[in-house]
């Protein structure tokens, strides 16, 4: 593979990367190429010892991927850090990908049961008519107010939660990019 050829493959593959840090990986290739060259290799020599410009993309899409999570964490980039990162490795698809997956299962699950205290007074105010006596309009009002009470709780423990597993996810997808590159 020549060096025109090599570069053109690993432009394709970073198509999704911001123009001018796909000109910056493209320009450090380049040097590359340039100094490999200077010491008298063949560029088929230097792209054999760079690699495949396709493994290289995805090391490079996969850390720019974590940076962006880490700078920006929303749903949206931290869940596309994790599958550049997994798709790194073999390890990380067997290992990571489901309890990935169950920890966001049960993340979802307390948002659910939080949204479900929080209406559910709701249900307590349409019996409210046939509570009657004064006891049973205290036990009600004591039902609604424990209701919105844990679900307040509920959904200020998920949030916390959610805003823990995402820092950890983001060091663990930091960690899996430098184990990757050899750092």
């Amino acid at each position: 593979m020549v060096q025109n050829e090599f570069l053109s493959q690993l432009k394709d593959q970073l198509k999704e990367l911001p123009e001018a840090d796909r000109q910056d990986i493209l320009y450090d290739y380049e040097e590359h190429f340039r100094l490999g060259l200077e010491e008298g290799k063949t560029e088929e020599e230097i792209a054999v010892s760079l690699g495949q410009p396709k493994a290289i993309a995805k090391e490079v899409r996969a850390e720019f991927r974590v940076k962006e999570a880490k700078s920006k964490p929303s749903f949206e980039s931290v869940l596309k850090a994790f599958l550049s990162t997994v798709s790194l490795g073999f390890f990380n698809l067997i290992f990571i990908l489901g309890p990935f997956f169950a920890v966001v299962g049960v993340l979802l699950s307390i948002y659910a049961i939080s949204i479900g205290l929080l209406l559910s007074p709701i249900a307590v105010l349409f019996g409210w008519e046939q509570l009657g006596s004064s006891a049973n309009w205290l036990m009600g009002l004591f039902s609604i107010v424990t209701l919105l009470s844990a679900g307040v709780l509920l959904g200020v423990a998920s949030i916390v939660l959610t805003r823990w597993f995402v820092k950890v996810l983001i060091k663990y997808l930091q960690f899996n990019v430098n184990i990757i590159k050899g750092r």
